[in-house]
Order: structure tokens, then C-alpha cells, then sequence
């Protein structure tokens, strides 16, 4: 799973599994499901993400994995209790 932020457009994504989308409903107002050609949910889009979202931190809790990888060198990630939750913070943010 991999959350992007677009900031030209002041959105988030959530990719679910990699692949295309087929077919892009809107389920609320700025919120779309981002279907395959099988109809499977590959991904969610929210327009305007930091009107709707506290976008500074981003937490997982009992996540099946035991270390965090962060993928730009403007994050870090630190545990914050079990072995399986972490918390992703912009290093500025902390």
C-alpha cells in the first residue's frame, strides 16, 4: 500500500495494489474508489485532502509488519508502542 500526496492538486491517494484503474466512481462529494476492469478497489482519491485530512501525521495501528520503511529522507518513522504500530511524521513536524 502507498499514500500519495499531490500538492499541484491538494490530493491524497491511496494506492491499494498496483495496477491501473478502469473505472473511477465518485462515492461522496471529492471521494472516489478507484475500480479495476475485474471491479476490484485498487485505490481511493480525495480531492482537496488538506481541507478534509489532518495531513501531518500518518499513524497505523496492530500493522502485520514489524519495522516501517520510509521511502523519502524527509520522513522518519519511530514505534510508538507494540512492535506492529508506527507512527510517519515529517522530521519538521516532530
Amino acid at each position: 500500500m502507498r499514500l500519495h500526496y499531490f500538492q499541484e492538486t491538494d490530493g491524497r491517494y491511496t494506492a491499494l495494489k498496483p495496477g491501473p484503474g478502469a473505472e473511477v466512481p465518485e462515492v461522496a462529494p471529492g471521494r472516489n474508489v478507484d475500480l479495476d476492469a475485474a471491479d476490484e478497489v485498487v485505490g481511493f482519491d480525495i480531492d482537496h485532502a488538506s481541507r478534509k485530512l489532518d495531513l501531518t501525521s500518518i499513524e497505523t495501528a496492530a500493522w502485520p509488519i514489524h519495522t516501517a520503511r520510509c521511502l523519502k529522507g524527509d520522513l522518519s518513522a519511530q514505534p510508538t508502542g507494540e512492535n506492529a504500530a508506527y507512527r510517519v511524521r515529517r522530521a519538521s513536524a516532530a
